[in-house]
């Protein structure tokens, strides 16, 4: 029997998507999917949802504990959806794969706005958090 989270890995792992690729298909932040690889997290209903509204092939009988992820259907699904980064531009992402996207607004601070804190994230599902009391 395989868990919720191991049956997301095996989905993402099937449509061969990133972790991040994975969340901006079915429209979730990206460290909610990282939080559930890492069993941070469990997948919520909301993110259950989110997966069957963006691949109605899955069906909701997939999340059962005595049902495996159908191979065929991941097929499917893969054959069915272009996830290529041209497909992600189309869509009015603008962004290349592995490009981070920043909003105008996320750039250039607004006047009366003070800077409090600062996040790396890295690869490995680390990150560090520097204020500007760490600078002074």
């Amino acid at each position: 029997m395989s868990s919720l989270r191991d049956k997301i890995e095996a989905l993402i792992l099937g449509l061969e998507l990133s972790s991040t690729r994975f969340a901006d298909v079915i429209g979730v932040k990206r460290p909610i999917i990282s939080h559930i690889l890492t069993e941070r997290n469990k997948p919520s209903l909301d993110i259950i949802q989110k997966i069957v509204e963006r691949f109605p092939e899955l069906e909701y009988n997939w999340i059962g504990d005595d049902q495996d992820l159908d191979p065929e259907v991941i097929r499917t699904i893969k054959e069915n959806n272009d996830f290529s980064a041209s497909a992600r531009e189309s869509n009015g992402s603008g962004t290349e794969a592995g490009e981070p996207e920043i909003l105008h607004s996320q750039a250039e601070p607004k006047p009366g706005r003070v800077l409090t804190k600062v996040m790396f994230f890295y690869s490995d599902d680390t990150f560090k958090v520097y204020s500007p009391e760490a600078f002074s």
